[in-house]
């Protein structure tokens, strides 16, 4: 973590020192990307479970950018972002027995626990430091709203009825550190490749506290 805030600031500080002498000029762009995000934390519990072992600890997202550099240095980008549902199969024979044997006689052992980002959206700044012709390192940080739902389906013992409980938490307002490189294909196309870190408001979670992602993506320049 420490390498990642070390390299993303010297990025941005590059880049902001060698666009203080450059002219605005505006260059917008909008691009897809797809990513692979670590979503929960091994120190949040229910019922003595670790929420990381409940749930599926990783989710595939998809996400639209759309943004503009204002110098060949610096710009900006807001996103919207998506995670595919993931669920699990957790058996809770030996928890329910330990914690509430009278309510195991009744409720199914196993049940299936769900998750899922709902949608986020926020800002990032970005910083571009060129390494060669084609290739940049980029820096960025920004703020994000995060929203999910979480899960768990039960059955009762001696019917076909599911019970489901449902947990949302929404409007989680998260700090967002990034690390990528841009490949620049064209005069038109790019491919980055980013690792982002995101710190989220530890006051407004139950289930997770930060988030690891890594994402490639295309960007397409007007």
């Amino acid at each position: 973590m420490r390498k990642l805030l070390t390299m993303t600031a010297v990025a941005l500080v590059a880049s902001y020192a060698t666009a203080s002498a450059a002219t605005i000029e505006l260059k917008p762009y909008v691009g897809l990307e797809t990513g692979y995000m670590k979503t929960h934390s091994e120190e949040f519990k229910v019922m003595g479970i670790k929420i990381n072992s409940m749930f599926e600890d990783n989710q595939y997202t998809g996400a639209l950018v759309a943004g503009a550099r204002v110098s060949k240095n610096f710009g900006f980008e807001a996103f919207i972002q998506r995670g595919k549902e993931e669920s699990k199969n957790v058996n809770l024979e030996r928890i329910l027995d330990g914690i509430m044997p009278q309510v195991s006689d009744y409720v199914s052992y196993k049940v299936k626990a769900k998750s899922q980002l709902d949608y986020a959206w926020g800002l990032d700044f970005n910083g571009y430091l060129p390494l060669t012709e084609k290739i940049e390192l980029v820096g960025t940080v920004g703020l994000g709203s995060y929203n999910f739902t979480h899960k768990i389906g039960v059955g009762l013992a001696g019917t076909n009825l599911p019970v489901t409980i449902s947990q949302d938490e929404e409007n989680v307002f998260g700090l967002r550190l990034g690390l990528g490189v841009d490949y620049k294909l064209n005069d038109k196309w790019s491919l980055r490749g980013t690792y982002r870190y995101v710190k989220l408001d530890p006051g407004a979670l139950e289930w997770t506290d930060t988030l690891n992602e890594v994402t490639v993506g295309l960007r397409y320049a007007f």
